[in-house]
């Protein structure tokens, strides 16, 4: 069997978020399906990150970096079970209207060769205030895949310093999880 490497990263560069300090979001699965292979489990490690702390450092952070068998995946899910948010007021964990991300997209993996996927959510597209300090969380995120990649790993931070860029699509959803 022939393996080849991805490392799955998170980013965000979202706009001016005003009165919002905060915006933690739980990623529990990440999911590649294969036509040959079906759904395949990359990580399912439950980590939180917070995605305005993520602009302001400018930094990628790791979701995971794994060995995959070569060939071509077509679908990506990304299932997150829980946001929270922190404005003046305090914490409040926003509705999801759907947790479950499918992302149609070319992640191609090759033997000895490394494909990097990034999400970076546009949390001010994101993120819906509905008043009463309630808030809905329908991710936007762009999501760009490169291959033959240089990656460097280090403290859970992800350095890219090449790649073919392969996809850079934008999806997401609206209020109602569509």
């Amino acid at each position: 069997t022939k393996i080849g490497r991805v490392v799955f990263k998170m980013t965000d560069a979202a706009a001016e978020m005003g009165s919002v300090s905060s915006i933690e979001v739980t990623v529990d699965n990440i999911k590649v399906h294969s036509a040959a292979k079906g759904w395949i489990d990359v990580s399912s490690s439950g980590k939180t990150y917070d995605l305005l702390q993520l602009k302001a450092s400018n930094e990628y952070a790791l979701l995971a970096d794994m060995e995959l068998e070569e060939g071509k995946y077509e679908q990506i899910r990304l299932d997150i079970s829980k946001v929270v948010v922190t404005d003046v007021e305090g914490q409040h964990e926003a509705k999801l209207p759907s947790g479950e991300l499918k992302i149609i997209g070319d992640l191609v993996v090759e033997s000895n060769s490394t494909s990097t996927v990034n999400f970076d959510f546009i949390a001010d597209q994101s993120l819906h205030e509905t008043g009463n300090g309630k808030y809905i969380m329908a991710p936007v995120i762009k999501v760009e895949i490169r291959e033959d990649a240089d990656a460097e790993v280090e403290n859970n931070k992800v350095k890219i310093k090449s790649g073919n860029l392969k996809t850079n699509i934008e999806i997401g959803m609206d209020i109602d999880g569509n």
